[in-house]
């Protein structure tokens, strides 16, 4: 069921109330408060039907908070102006709100036409034109109405079930989340929270979680028009009974979310934009209030290359929050003075660190960010968010937490974009761009590349070198050489890796002494010398320059290595494997006198070419014994 949220705000004593009233014959959703003060203070709650719920928000300046936690989720303003008294400071800062907030749909309402004659309602009428020419807003409905004399309430309520029809249904990114803005006990139920569904569903029994106090929570009850319901779903108005929490913890401004997703945040990177007025003006370091869901929290702005952002401007900054809230990305917000208090902008999350790589970026990255958002010609961020996570593409269950998206519905958006791949590894998802796709198998071939430079005499290097020299987990990493494995750009030889085209460039006295070692340890059979002995008889002093040889005839397959200091030669080694396969074919085992035997060697030797027959599973070992494996 498609539940549709209408907001109805305006200057205090403009009729809001008995708007409502008139409209659904019944509204008993105000605090007892609200009714001994004469004028709203808090949310009230009314429905226009089953699927269609009335918000009176706040319109005194003193509780101007409280109508943004109502504007928060609505799909439809409704903009109040008594005719009486007509366009009020506190009409345009509404009027404002609904701007900042993206709110595309609007009525305004001339209520109170019974009070004044037909010039007075003229020049109101006017008034309302010039204020909403030029802006989102001057194609808007314009409906006057008299709640005492019933006057256009009919119409009035028909136009809003017709709007109500035709409503673009809310993007659900599948999560839930209720920002909270009313909680209460009743006796017998407890701790119940009420709200707007701003996202996901929830049902009777599920386990969630209260943010920012990071408290687990299961739903008791779940209640939405007066009824009590099984589950509720994003855009309905719904009371949670909760259990496992003490009342006295919670505060409006705090959100009931789905468990283990969402953490507070103290920072975020936002597209901030300040209102149309000379006076405006946003400075560097300034200290603000910003209005995020129903929660008021103060804020520091931060400016990286400007001094201020004037009025009518756009831009990408770093707000710093002196308590955490509780957002992701594209949740909107509302910038007000610190003092006085007014209304100078809004803005939109773009990017939270805390979920970068697991910890907080470097203030120089968050620069580079901020740098290469501003210069974006659009608001789709999602491509430069992935980008930059550079030598570690971001995991997919992270890129659910920066973004607030379900993993289900994450991963239906990302296809609609052509630049962006997943990559399944190793049972894990990573998301990146097709250019940090090649930037990275470039940055590993070129780091292979130099390494074979400036280590020439070095047979190959392993993925942990690799991996930790790049500063690139070793699983993508992985990931990364087995593709340039199956793309021909690299080989694997031993333990590691070499460049395709790689080959080693011995100069005359080197290839000299390699063919010596070779011969020497292919005439030696199964006694062959040790780098101390080849030193010696090839009179090279140079250990390193031997030692290195040795590695380039291993890699080459010349020679087997045993251990650290016994090489048979190849050739040597086909020899050994078949005097074993014609030993077998009389005996079903070989013991160490036998095997010494067979290849004419002390235990020096032959106990060591035993455990590499056994490495290589070419033998086994049973008991003292060694049998074909």
């Amino acid at each position: 069921m498609k539940e549709i949220i209408i907001g109805l705000s305006g200057h205090i004593d403009h009729g809001k109330t008995s708007l409502i009233k008139s409209l659904t014959n019944d509204f008993s959703g105000s605090l007892k408060e609200d009714i001994e003060r004469g004028m709203t203070i808090d949310l009230g709650i009314a429905f226009l039907d089953k699927e269609i719920t009335l918000i009176d928000v706040p319109g005194h300046e003193d509780f101007i908070k409280n109508m943004m936690s109502g504007v928060y989720s609505i799909d439809i303003g409704l903009l109040v102006i008594a005719a009486d008294d007509g366009i009020m400071p506190q009409t345009i800062e509404h009027l404002n709100i609904f701007k900042l907030f993206n709110i595309s749909d609007l009525v305004i309402v001339i209520n109170k036409v019974d009070l004044v004659d037909s010039e007075i309602l003229d020049i109101v009428r006017l008034e309302i034109l010039d204020l909403i020419d030029k802006s989102k807003f001057e194609n808007c409905n314009i409906m006057e109405v008299s709640t005492l004399s019933g006057q256009g309430i009919n119409k009035l309520k028909n136009l809003l079930k017709e709007k109500s029809k035709n409503t673009t249904i809310r993007l659900d990114k599948g999560v839930f989340r209720l920002p909270i803005d009313r909680f209460f006990s009743i006796k017998g139920f407890g701790t119940v929270v009420t709200g707007t569904v701003i996202s996901g569903s929830t049902k009777l029994g599920d386990e969630l979680s209260i943010q920012p106090l990071n408290q687990s929570v299961k739903v008791r009850g779940l209640n939405s028009h007066n009824s009590s319901l099984k589950s509720v779903s994003i855009g309905q108005r719904a009371a949670i009974n909760i259990q496992n929490i003490d009342i006295n913890k919670i505060k409006r401004g705090f959100q009931i979310v789905s468990k283990n997703f969402f953490m507070p945040l103290k920072s975020i990177i936002a597209k901030i934009n300040v209102l149309d007025n000379k006076d405006f003006m946003i400075k560097k370091n300034q200290r603000i209030r910003i209005h995020l869901g129903t929660s008021e929290v103060i804020g520091k702005i931060f400016l990286f290359d400007q001094k201020c952002i004037n009025s009518n401007r756009e831009s990408i900054v770093l707000i710093n929050f002196e308590k955490p809230i509780i957002g992701c990305y594209q949740d909107k917000f509302i910038i007000r003075h610190y003092s006085p208090v007014y209304t100078i902008g809004g803005g939109e999350i773009i990017f939270h660190s805390q979920s970068h790589n697991n910890g907080n970026m470097k203030f120089s990255d968050i620069n580079n960010l901020v740098k290469i958002l501003n210069k974006l010609d659009n608001d789709d961020y999602i491509e430069t968010i992935i980008s930059i996570y550079n030598h570690n593409p971001v995991l997919l269950n992270n890129l659910c937490y920066q973004l607030g998206y379900e993993k289900e519905q994450l991963l239906e958006l990302l296809k609609s974009y052509k630049n962006i791949i997943i990559i399944n590894y190793l049972n894990k998802h990573w998301v990146l761009t097709n250019k940090q796709l090649i930037t990275l198998e470039n940055m590993i071939v070129s780091f292979i590349t130099d390494f074979f430079n400036n280590n020439p005499y070095s047979t190959s290097i392993n993925k942990k070198i690799i991996s930790s020299k790049l500063d690139m987990k070793i699983d993508f990493a992985d990931y990364l050489l087995v593709k340039l494995l199956k793309d021909g750009k690299i080989k694997k030889q031993d333990s590691g890796f070499i460049i395709s085209k790689h080959k080693i460039n011995l100069n005359d006295k080197e290839k000299e002494l390699k063919d010596m070692i070779i011969k020497i340890l292919n005439s030696e059979l199964f006694n062959t010398s040790s780098i101390e002995d080849l030193s010696l008889k090839c009179k090279i002093s140079d250990y390193k320059l031997i030692i290195n040889i040795l590695k380039i005839c291993e890699a080459e397959k010349l020679i087997i290595r045993i251990n650290q200091n016994i090489f048979i030669g190849s050739p040597n080694m086909s020899i050994l494997k078949n005097k074993l396969i014609d030993f077998f074919k009389t005996k079903s085992s070989i013991n160490v006198s036998e095997f010494k035997n067979l290849i004419n060697s002390s235990r020096k030797y032959a106990i060591p070419i035993l455990e590499y027959l056994d490495k290589i599973k070419f033998t086994y070992r049973n008991n003292n014994e060694r049998r074909l494996s």
